[in-house]
């Protein structure tokens, strides 16, 4: 802890900086929460299938014998 002292004016200062800070992150959180109830009622009246994403193609799997070339080679000798 410091053993310096602030004058009001600065204390005054940086209590109304806070409440500006407040204010914003208030609206912030208000628009979130409005923009989370509009997603919401989207989801509730369309279904979920309509808004995904279609999902790439899958690789497919390698045979469990199967060994990179490298090895294959290697056994060979």
């Amino acid at each position: 802890m410091s053993n310096k002292r602030c004058s009001v004016e600065q204390i005054v200062a940086v209590l109304k900086q806070l409440q500006e800070w407040n204010a914003r992150l208030n609206e912030l959180v208000a628009e979130l929460s409005l923009d989370k109830a509009i997603l919401r009622e989207l989801l509730i009246r369309e279904p979920v299938a309509k808004y995904t994403v279609a999902r790439p193609a899958r690789r497919r799997p390698r045979s469990v014998g199967s060994a990179p070339t490298a090895i294959r080679r290697a056994r060979r000798k």
